[in-house]
C-alpha cells in the first residue's frame, strides 16, 4: 500500500509541475525496480495487470476522442493520407535499412510491418500534447486515429504478408 501511494504521490507530483502523469508513475516503477521483493511481485503479476491496464489506457485515451468532430470530409481525408503515408514510410524505410544491413526481403518487409505499430507511447505523447494544448481538437482527432488504425492495420498487413510469401514469422537472430 505505501508503495502504491509513493507511484500516485510521483504521478501528482508531475502533473503539478506541468507534466504528464504518467511520467511520475513510470519514474516512481523504474525508481523501486531494484527492489528484490517488488522484481517478483510484478513478475507474477505483471501480465495480469497488462490485461486490465492497457485495455483502461486505450478507454481513456479514446473517450477523449469524439466522432463528432469529424464531420467534415476534410478531416477523414487527412486520416486516409496520414495512415497511408505513415505506413507506407515506416514499411519503406525499414525494407531499404533491412537490406542495407543483410536482412532477406521478408525479413525486411516484417520489420517495417511491425514498425507502423504505434502502440501506446504514442497515445502518451498524444495526450500530453492535447493537455498542453500544443495539438487543436482535430489534429489530437486524426493523429489518435491514425495510432489506432495503424496499429490494428499490422496484424492483418502481416498475415497478408505471409499469406503472399509462405510461412509464418521467423526468428531475425
Amino acid at each position: 500500500m505505501v508503495l502504491f501511494l509513493f507511484v500516485i504521490l510521483c504521478a501528482s507530483l508531475t502533473h503539478g509541475l506541468g507534466f504528464h502523469h504518467s511520467i511520475g508513475a513510470i519514474a516512481a516503477v523504474f525508481a523501486l525496480a531494484d527492489i528484490q521483493g517488488l522484481r517478483n511481485a510484478w513478475e507474477q503479476w505483471e501480465g495480469n495487470l497488462r490485461v486490465v491496464m492497457v485495455p483502461m489506457f486505450f478507454i481513456g485515451t479514446g473517450i477523449m476522442l469524439t466522432f463528432s468532430g469529424f464531420n467534415n470530409a476534410q478531416l477523414w481525408l487527412w486520416v486516409v493520407v496520414f495512415v497511408i503515408a505513415g505506413v507506407v514510410s515506416k514499411v519503406m524505410s525499414s525494407l531499404f535499412a533491412g537490406l542495407l544491413v543483410g536482412m532477406s526481403k521478408r525479413e525486411s518487409l516484417e520489420l517495417g510491418l511491425l514498425m507502423a505499430t504505434k502502440g501506446t507511447a504514442e497515445l502518451v505523447v498524444l495526450s500530453v500534447g492535447h493537455g498542453a494544448s500544443l495539438l487543436s481538437d482535430n489534429s489530437y482527432r486524426v493523429l489518435l486515429l491514425l495510432s489506432v488504425v495503424s496499429t490494428l492495420l499490422t496484424v492483418s498487413l502481416i498475415i497478408l504478408l505471409n499469406k503472399f510469401q509462405g510461412g509464418g514469422l521467423k526468428s531475425i537472430s
